[in-house]
């Protein structure tokens, strides 16, 4: 998936605007030159688990299930990670604290689903009504031993992951949303620090399908709307 930039410069300009088909980088900063020389900076402020729900719907669409289904549920297992990351919050632990303790999770989906799970069982005082069965044993199945799953399963796929996302972004909502402006407010000021404090970097917010910024009813309830959808979505580009 690339990301079709528009140049700033030539907006402001009034001139005819070049497009850059950019790739998505993991430390977020980006530099573009345009085919006029303008030089744009500027960082995406979107949540890590939106991007990658994206991604991962955009590799269907583009042909590439087994890269959807690890894309879709490395946005899941970031979602559980913002998730406990708001928990945190509504305790007022530091965030420093935080990022430190989570170290020990950082490299094993088997930890981070068990941190989630317990965390969630803490602050709800319920158990998670999710399949968690169907929904490992489909996600081993391709990521470890190399299954080849048919467009029509990843959808349904698509569609057990996306119905827990919209649950959890429902219930957080609702009962911790001074917490969730705090860490989305951490990420965006963490986001826009970079090691050259002499360059002038401009914030971009994607309109994506899961937005944390979106009402829930604007959210798509089915993964086939997201893939139609995006189909129509100017801003992605199939690689």
């Amino acid at each position: 998936m690339k990301l079709n930039f528009n140049c700033s410069h030539c907006l402001s300009d009034n001139e005819t605007v070049n497009n850059s088909l950019i790739e998505i980088r993991d430390d977020n900063f980006y530099q573009i030159t345009c085919d006029k020389g303008h030089v744009s900076h500027f960082y995406i402020q979107n949540l890590k688990f939106e991007l990658l729900f994206d991604a991962g719907s955009m590799a269907l669409i583009d042909g590439y299930p087994n890269a959807a289904v690890a894309y879709i549920s490395s946005s899941l297992e970031r979602l559980h990670e913002f998730c406990i990351h708001v928990y945190s919050k509504v305790n007022d632990i530091d965030d420093d604290i935080f990022k430190k303790n989570w170290k020990y999770f950082n490299n094993s989906s088997e930890r981070q689903l068990g941190a989630f799970l317990n965390s969630f069982m803490l602050f709800e005082q319920s158990t998670l009504k999710f399949d968690l069965q169907k929904y490992s044993a489909f996600r081993n199945k391709v990521i470890h031993k190399g299954y080849l799953p048919s467009y029509q399963e990843v959808v349904d796929f698509g569609d057990l992951v996306l119905e827990h996302i919209r649950f959890l972004l429902e219930l957080f909502r609702n009962k911790y949303g001074d917490s969730i402006s705090k860490v989305v407010f951490d990420h965006i000021n963490a986001s826009s620090l970079h090691s050259d404090s002499n360059v002038q970097y401009s914030a971009l917010l994607i309109p994506t399908k899961l937005s944390i910024g979106h009402p829930l009813d604007s959210m798509p309830k089915k993964f086939i709307d997201v893939i139609e959808s995006l189909k129509q979505f100017s801003f992605y580009r199939l690689l």
